[in-house]
């Protein structure tokens, strides 16, 4: 497969991440730094040290279940970073379905776009 470099603004979008383990708190810092202003952050095993701080990055929210399908409506901009890699592709056909843009790289490094 030959991947396509793109760019995005992130500024004043809504972006889901799913899971927050190492994976996924770089997304999340990443994401923070190019602008993104409301990251809803879902992963079951969030321990009460790491929501506590999750929650002291503005414009972050984080809740300690595992990401549903409704929880995508209406972010244009979607992170796996779950553990799982059943997880990861479940959450990116998800993602096609919805028309969101999902970057499925959280169970190994490097993502891509579906």
């Amino acid at each position: 497969m030959r991947l396509y470099p793109v760019f995005l603004s992130l500024a004043s979008c809504s972006v889901l991440v799913v899971g927050a383990g190492p994976v996924g708190r770089r997304k999340i810092s990443a994401l923070l730094e190019a602008g993104a202003e409301d990251i809803l952050v879902f992963d079951p095993g969030l321990s009460p040290e790491a929501a506590l701080e999750l929650a002291r990055m503005p414009g972050v929210r984080a809740l300690s279940r595992a990401a549903e399908a409704n929880d995508t409506a209406g972010r244009r901009r979607v992170f796996a970073a779950p553990k799982d890699t059943a997880e990861n592709r479940r959450r990116a056909a998800l993602c096609r379905a919805m028309g969101a843009l999902c970057d499925e790289g959280g169970a190994r490094e490097g993502g891509r776009f579906p």
